[in-house]
């Protein structure tokens, strides 16, 4: 039998705790916590930095294959790199 993947999403509206509890549920589990809401973030901000209009998506659709995402710890805190640039204060 196959190794088991497991995600887990926690949907609510903002401001409800959804990324306070997914970080220590990830953390007690031994899990990656993937900040999702960061990636919207970049591709908006990647958006933003290339003249794209926020409701452009013909014109943002066919430059998603030049964006490239990575998350990576760093002392503890998650950071969210844009085509290798490292955008987490930034968004």
């Amino acid at each position: 039998m196959g190794s088991v993947k497991l995600s887990i999403a926690i949907d609510g509206p903002s401001g409800a705790g959804k990324s306070t509890i997914a970080r220590a549920v990830a953390k007690a589990l031994g899990y990656l916590y993937v900040d999702t809401g960061a990636m919207y973030r970049a591709i908006g901000l990647y958006a933003s930095e290339n003249g794209l209009l926020e409701d452009d998506c013909a014109g943002l659709i066919p430059r998603l294959g030049d964006i490239v995402l990575n998350l990576a710890y760093v002392d503890g805190f998650q950071h969210i790199y844009l085509n290798e640039r490292d955008i987490s204060d930034a968004i």
